[in-house]
Formats: C-alpha cells, sequence, structure tokens
C-alpha cells in the first residue's frame, strides 16, 4: 500500500515553475509578444538630404523593406525615429528634422578615423558613405531603430582612436550648465563665424524662419538679448566647437 502512494504521489503533475512564480509568467507572455517569425516592427524613417538625385536613390531603396515607412518633412503625425542626413566636415550633420528623439543615420564622403570622431562629436548614430549598399543602409537603419548605435561599434575595431572619442565625449559632458541642444550648438556656431540667418537655413536644410525659431529659444536658455551676445556667452563658456 505504501508503495502505491508513493507511486500516485510521484504521478501527480507538478506545478510549473512559471505558475509557482507569476511574475515569470507574466514576463515570459510578454517576450511572447515581441514580433516573431521574422516580423519586424515598422521603422519610421526621414530621408533629409540635400542632394536630390541621392536623395531619391536613398528612399527606393529603403522602399523595398516592408518594415520601413518613409516620411515625408511635412508629416505631423508621425515623427521619424531614424534620420538619413549629409555629414561635410566642414558643418557637421545637416537638416536633421525630427527632433530630439530621432537618430542620426549621416552619409559623408569618407569614413576614416578623423570622420568618425567628427561625427560623433555632432551626435551622429552611424556614419556610412554616400553610396551604402542598399542592404548595407538598410542594415545600419534597422540596428539604430533598434537602439545600437554602429558608431561606438566602429570605434571599438579602431583602439587609437577610441580613446580620442572617450576623451572628446567627456569634455563635452563636463562643461558646466550647457543648456544647448545639439543643433542649437550647430547654429550658434554658424553665427558665431558671422552667417546670416538665411545662410544657416540654406546650411542646414531648413526655413530661415526655423533658424529665426531656434534662435529665439536659444537666447531664452542663454537670457541674452541677441544673436551675436548669445554667440560670445556660448564661446565663453565652452559650449560651442567653431
Amino acid at each position: 500500500m505504501l508503495s502505491r502512494q508513493r507511486v500516485s504521489r510521484s504521478a501527480r503533475p507538478r506545478p510549473k515553475p512559471a505558475d509557482r512564480h507569476p511574475e515569470i509568467h507574466l514576463q515570459q507572455s510578454n517576450f511572447a509578444a515581441s514580433p516573431v517569425n521574422g516580423h519586424r516592427s515598422t521603422i519610421r524613417v526621414l530621408v533629409a538630404l540635400l542632394d536630390n538625385p541621392t536623395a531619391s536613390r536613398v528612399r527606393r531603396d529603403l522602399s523595398n523593406a516592408p518594415e520601413v515607412h518613409l516620411l515625408e518633412r511635412g508629416d505631423g503625425e508621425d515623427s521619424p525615429q531614424v534620420v538619413i542626413v549629409d555629414y561635410r566636415r566642414e558643418t557637421g550633420l545637416t537638416a536633421v528634422h525630427g527632433g530630439r528623439e530621432a537618430r542620426p543615420v549621416a552619409l559623408g564622403p569618407g569614413c576614416d578615423d578623423a570622420a568618425v570622431l567628427d561625427a560623433l562629436q555632432y551626435g551622429a548614430w552611424a556614419l556610412l558613405p554616400e553610396d551604402p549598399s542598399p542592404s548595407e543602409l538598410l542594415a545600419v537603419v534597422r540596428k539604430v531603430a533598434a537602439g545600437e548605435c554602429p558608431i561606438l561599434a566602429d570605434l571599438s575595431r579602431r583602439p587609437e582612436v577610441a580613446g580620442q572619442a572617450l576623451t572628446r565625449l567627456r569634455m563635452i559632458a563636463s562643461r558646466p550648465g550647457n543648456p544647448l541642444s545639439a543643433r542649437e550648438a550647430a547654429i550658434l556656431a554658424h553665427v558665431a563665424r558671422g552667417a546670416k540667418n538665411g545662410v544657416i537655413g540654406a546650411i542646414l536644410g531648413v526655413r530661415e524662419q526655423t533658424v529665426k525659431n531656434y534662435l529665439s529659444g536659444i537666447l531664452k536658455k542663454t537670457r541674452t538679448g541677441n544673436r551675436a551676445e548669445a554667440a560670445a556667452v556660448a564661446l565663453r563658456n565652452g559650449w560651442l566647437d567653431t
């Protein structure tokens, strides 16, 4: 009789670990809700390149990916997750649209050590040549949309440059009380070089009124009365790299 009781107890189904720990079961359900079987979440992309042929080619390459939703510059409802922008060593990143949440992927004439360092300092998440292959471009867009930063991975493969990048980023982070966003700093840097609002707009690929709107916010942040004074304050405090 005793042996039969033991057999009977051993035959009872044991509770699963997830049943004993509801929080584990909840986590497993959350993971199960993620895209599976190759299905990808929609990636909102804005192509903000100044060169029309290049912009057309990039749009065509990205339009072949079913998960990519290409936005027009005038879209107001959806903000882009990824923005394809120009990079020039003289002007930095140009035509960044979509607010602070947008992650810039820069296309530039070269991807040497100096260019990678410079693009990183301007806030690029990735730096690609001006004519990347469709597969290379899409792979980078997917990584950036997922929260990866390919430009940092690139730096990790350049140990002789990684130290310089860390030093630059520490210097930027250590500047006390810098109230300027990357775009505001870029505009103010052009002001410090003597550029007019219309010229700045042409360089950055935005309207002159947009530049004026940025400058209005800059004056409030720097507590100054005009653009020249704001530039002087920013230079004195080390907020600009000119």
